[in-house]
């Protein structure tokens, strides 16, 4: 639908709710990642229901999220949004553990031989330690196919070490650092330069990181533009709140 000259036309064939068919015509605009539709979401800080506070991470940089540390330490349950890629550090995971833990496994290959002969790999892991105040553990994240890259190397710390559940759907699968470099005739060449192993020893790539809670988008939540992964999050919380 996007891909095409500026100002020519795609048509699109519709179908209601009802079942009706229809034509629509649009023209092709400039369009950049930052302009992709996304469904409405609450303030970045915005208490849920009684208890449950959600915070979105894709949109609150360190220096918020320390400012608003006294209204997160007293929630009785927590929903973190990375559907995107997050503002801050990883320093927030260490408010969320009990011990030292670490991420997945980074390997950054070493090549001596040409042709891709008898590469190795140096591990590149996070180790990071506990830090307090301790959050609930009444604690999810909410996740999907926008998580790449920087938030799947912290969903997948979050689920290689328990420290909270996932809901959503699956992460892309794209993670690791990129490799970069220009050829001639002003191309460059951009690829996938770690190899990412889940701690449990499964591969990450085109795989992602999989939700402990999958939710699947239904077409009547889409077309009532529901929440309907922030919905899965909050009803989870609340589980935790009354113990079931």
């Amino acid at each position: 639908m996007v891909r095409g000259a500026q100002d020519s036309t795609a048509v699109l064939e519709l179908i209601g709710a009802d079942g009706s068919r229809r034509e629509v015509t649009i023209a092709r605009i400039p369009y950049s990642w930052a302009d992709r539709p996304r469904a409405p979401r609450p303030e970045a800080i915005s208490e849920i229901e009684p208890g449950i506070l959600y915070v979105d991470l894709t949109r609150l940089t360190d220096a918020q999220l320390i400012a608003a540390a006294d209204q997160i330490t007293g929630a009785s349950g927590l929903v973190f949004d990375l559907r995107g890629r997050p503002l801050g550090s990883v320093f927030l995971l260490s408010h969320l553990a009990d011990r030292p833990f670490g991420s997945a496994l980074f390997l950054s290959p070493i090549y001596q031989l040409p042709d891709q002969q008898n590469v190795t790999y140096r591990p590149k892991p996070w180790q990071l330690q506990p830090s307090g105040p301790r959050l609930t553990e009444n604690t999810v994240f909410l996740m999907d196919e926008n998580a790449a890259s920087r938030p799947e190397s912290d969903l997948g710390t979050i689920k290689g070490n328990a420290l909270a559940r996932i809901v959503g759907r699956p992460s892309a699968g794209a993670n690791g650092d990129i490799t970069l470099f220009d050829v001639p005739g002003g191309y460059r060449l951009v690829f996938t330069g770690l190899k990412v192993i889940n701690e449990d020893g499964s591969v990450h790539h085109n795989i992602g990181v999989l939700p402990d809670i999958p939710v699947e988008l239904s077409l009547d939540g889409i077309r009532a533009r529901r929440d309907e992964v922030l919905e899965a999050g909050v009803a989870e919380v609340r589980a935790g709140l009354s113990g079931s």
